[in-house]
């Protein structure tokens, strides 16, 4: 188990990256949600210029790296959700993993 400590230090780290990656001039951010150290993000760019981006992000602090994942048919799994875009909206529901079996432990169980 890690220092109790860990998830603020971790918070005010992503927190001062976010701020650099806001600033970034250029971009058409619209969408900016964080949860720890996962990142969403709706840009209204080109691949080539979110490729770059990406770059950009990755210089910012040589100990993290981001990685993108594109939308699948208008699609997008973040954490537990699936973000689906259709027309101006982007529609949320519960996302599983096609590998999750649905099983849960008994309460009981040892």
């Amino acid at each position: 188990m890690g220092s109790p400590v860990a998830p603020i230090l971790a918070h005010l780290f992503m927190r001062e990256l976010e701020e650099n990656i806001k600033s970034f001039k250029g971009k058409k951010l619209s969408i900016f949600y964080r949860y720890v150290d996962d990142v969403f993000m709706v840009l209204h760019e080109t691949q080539r210029d979110i490729a770059l981006f990406v770059r950009f992000m990755n210089k910012l602090e040589s100990s993290i790296k981001f990685t993108i994942e594109m939308q699948t048919d208008n699609k997008l799994p973040f954490l537990d959700v699936m973000a689906e875009r259709k027309d101006s909206e982007l529609i949320t529901y519960v996302y599983r993993k096609p590998t999750d079996p649905g099983l849960y432990l008994r309460w009981t169980s040892n």
